[in-house]
């Protein structure tokens, strides 16, 4: 009796979790979405080509629960249909990646699922997007930029091990490239926001050094190819931009 009543409190308790997440919540669950999808590929390009194996295994693992649980919460959140009709085709492109994410890596599916998380980012975009207009937020410019420079950092990694373990794709090598040029550009654009305080500009001045040694490690030579500093690097970058992120938050609260 007591194990039946504990379960029911349980059950409640996470139905009544689901139900009661704020406004701001659902925008942060929101876009972690966005990050989580990347981290997943990059965990399995990790665990195929054999860097940091044991630390990959451990992270995709979290972040596939990570999401799922994330969904859960944003799909009773859902207060329009049209975000409703959103998160279920982000929940459709969701089940398919999910599938090929948790198989032993092949280079061959690998390509395949370059292709499904690209899909799956620009769906999730849209949940952000659609609780954004919601919200009828107006000074998210700055917070979006952030938000897909965070991006842009686990999608450096991602191109960077697929080209080091050779994945099939014509594509790779351009698609680095570009990323990198695209964080050159919201960098910039940062740096000149008339939102910055002196500890954003300062932070956002170790991030910049940060990023131009950082950017040196990404050169595709095959005769210096350092996955692992790679890794170390761009989750370092992830790090610094989750601090200037918090610092915009605050000033726009």
């Amino acid at each position: 009796m007591k194990g039946k009543l504990l379960l029911s409190m349980v059950l409640f308790n996470i139905c009544i979790g689901y139900a009661q997440i704020t406004n701001l919540e659902a925008l942060r669950l929101s876009k972690a979405q966005d990050l989580i999808s990347q981290r997943m590929l990059k965990c399995y390009l990790m665990i195929g080509a054999d860097v940091k194996k044991e630390e990959a295994v451990k992270e995709l693992d979290l972040a596939a629960s990570e999401f799922e649980e994330n969904y859960l919460l944003l799909k009773e959140y859902a207060p329009t249909d049209e975000m409703k009709k959103t998160l279920e085709n982000v929940y459709g492109l969701w089940s398919e990646f999910r599938i090929n994410i948790v198989q032993k890596p092949s280079k061959e599916n690998a390509s395949l699922l370059l292709s499904q998380a690209a899909r799956l980012l620009q769906r999730t975009e849209l949940t952000v997007k659609s609780i954004e207009d919601y919200l009828r937020m107006s000074n998210s410019y700055y917070i979006t930029k952030i938000g897909e420079q965070r991006i842009i950092s686990q999608k450096i990694a991602i191109y960077y091990l697929a080209f080091y373990w050779e994945v099939p794709n014509p594509h790779i090598e351009k698609a680095l490239l570009k990323e990198i040029e695209k964080y050159n550009e919201y960098l910039g654009i940062l740096s000149e926001s008339l939102l910055n305080t002196e500890e954003i500009n300062k932070e956002l001045g170790l991030l910049k050094k940060h990023w131009d040694f950082s950017k040196k490690t990404f050169d595709l030579n095959k005769g210096y190819l350092m996955p692992s500093l790679v890794i170390v690097q761009t989750n370092e970058i992830l790090n610094k931009m989750d601090t200037v992120m918090s610092l915009y938050i605050d000033v726009l609260k």
